[in-house]
């Protein structure tokens, strides 16, 4: 048997015989925590006054991730409706926090004609003004702006494991497109020397005609 993370004070608490959950929408973690527990506070108030009863009750408003959370919770921490509310709202508000910086990150697009190079600053310079994201994120992100090309296409062969693995492979097509923009330079110029350098046709003497 489950058992819940209550104290030994709350474990005595034994809730009323004609007591009757209000109907809810279960939170499964992806929703917004405030407004459930908004929710919670206002459908509960209409039958019990008493924050022990809240407290048993909140955990049969969870489901799937959420409800897998607060039973993973260390046993006896949880001696009040205050100690339920605080703990689940860190835990989920940092996710949504986390969710909305990852659509943050998804915006950013390379342009058609940028260099990569440039997209890879721009997207660098967002993304530490974003406190902490997960890889993955950070790595769909980077993918869906990237402009198809040499980069993306050995992206979809080997996929990064992490930020530090795909700052590398990055890295590494940078230089590439540097190469191959120096390399184009130098034949551009070339090609502009040896044509300076060419010797010309002798011009031909203008022929006259003689007029009668």
């Amino acid at each position: 048997m489950t058992k819940m993370p209550f104290s030994d004070r709350l474990d005595s608490v034994v809730l009323p015989a004609r007591f009757k959950l209000p109907y809810f929408n279960l939170f499964d973690g992806n929703g917004d925590p405030l407004k459930h527990l908004k929710g919670f506070i206002a459908n509960m108030t209409i039958t019990s006054n008493n924050p022990d009863v809240y407290t048993k009750a909140f955990p049969n408003t969870l489901t799937r991730k959420a409800l897998d959370w607060y039973l993973e919770l260390p046993l006896k921490s949880i001696d009040s409706y205050q100690a339920t509310a605080d703990v689940f709202s860190a835990k989920f508000c940092t996710a949504i926090q986390t969710m909305q910086d990852g659509r943050i990150l998804m915006d950013i697009k390379q342009n058609a004609d940028e260099s990569l190079s440039s997209y890879h600053k721009r997207f660098n310079d967002l993304l530490l003004s974003i406190p902490t994201v997960d890889d993955k994120v950070v790595y769909m992100a980077f993918f869906n702006g990237l402009v198809y090309g040499k980069l993306k296409k050995a992206l979809l062969v080997k996929t990064p494991l992490s930020k530090v693995a795909l700052t590398k492979e990055v890295k590494q097509h940078i230089e590439l497109e540097e190469l191959k923009k120096k390399a184009s330079g130098s034949t551009n110029l070339r090609e502009i020397v040896l044509k300076k350098d060419r010797p010309r046709s002798p011009r031909r003497p203008p022929v006259w005609e003689r007029l009668n």
